[in-house]
């Protein structure tokens, strides 16, 4: 019997490789496209997340210090209280804003001079301070608020407790 030379025939045609080829590109493109897509979307998430981070941190801590102090006083966009350490020794601290424009961060500053940045340095985003107000409503009383907004996503973030 003899063999018909289409029988014989291995590999692909010229019409198959040119349907295939533009097919299987552009199902490549499109997963490529929806990976980048969802990175970006995860460094989106990861960055608002360091920015509630950045805001809700130093508000606990303020309340933790505002609590045991025993003098408060409050302005515009600084917060002063005198705390007592272990030794019966009185700290004052004052909480304020450093920084102008665009780099604008929340920082803790003692009678030693000792300053400690509490926001900033995120790798994730661009954090930035907006605000900081305290507004005393009585002796011992005290309402904060903290605004932070991210540049990577504009979003802002606000936290706010008395």
């Amino acid at each position: 019997m003899r063999n018909e030379w289409w029988q014989e025939e291995r590999g692909f045609s010229l019409l198959e490789l040119v349907t295939a080829l533009p097919i299987t590109a552009m199902l490549l493109v499109s997963l490529a496209a929806a990976f980048l897509w969802l990175v970006r979307l995860y460094v989106f998430t990861l960055s608002d997340w360091e920015l509630q981070a950045q805001v809700r941190m130093p508000l606990e801590r303020l309340v933790l210090e505002a609590s045991t102090a025993g003098k408060i006083d409050g302005a515009e966009d600084a917060l002063r209280m005198e705390l007592h350490d272990s030794f019966g020794k009185i700290l004052a601290v004052q909480y304020g804003i450093k920084g102008s424009g665009e780099h604008r961060i929340l920082t803790r500053r003692d009678d030693d001079g000792y300053m400690q940045p509490l926001t900033g340095g995120s790798m994730l985003g661009d954090i930035c301070i907006r605000e900081f107000s305290c507004v005393m409503l009585s002796e011992r009383l005290a309402f904060l608020r903290i605004t932070g907004e991210n540049r990577l996503t504009g979003h802002q973030f606000s936290l706010e407790t008395a």
